[in-house]
């Protein structure tokens, strides 16, 4: 299943997020060894974009927020850095049919990429 309605990323979610370094934030380091920087927010965001638009969505669960959708799948790193497995989530708001990004994590090694 596609992710429902249009997906929507704030800059500061990755800007002041998860591109931040901050000590023990295996996030950032995570993305960085991908070749993801502060100063590259912008292919993150691009990537981010294209994986929630190519990629299937399966629906987790029906929060206060939004119906809750995640998207396992493979982030093709940049300037030549290896690729990142990554699991993330989606809230999709059905009064203005958008899907918004709420954050990712590295896929852990025992779980299946679908």
């Amino acid at each position: 299943m596609k992710l429902p309605g249009e997906p929507i990323i704030s800059p500061n979610k990755l800007i002041k997020y998860l591109l931040l370094p901050q000590e023990e934030d295996y996030k950032s380091k995570y993305l960085n060894e991908g070749g993801y920087l502060l100063s590259n927010w912008q292919e993150l965001y691009r990537d981010l974009i294209d994986l929630s638009e190519k990629f299937p969505a399966k629906f987790k669960k029906k929060t206060i927020f939004g119906d809750e959708y995640i998207i396992q799948d493979t982030l093709s790193g940049r300037n030549g850095c290896k690729s990142r497995k990554i699991y993330s989530v989606w809230y999709y708001e059905k009064n203005e049919n958008v899907s918004r990004f709420i954050t990712l994590r590295p896929l852990k090694k025992n779980e299946e990429l679908k």
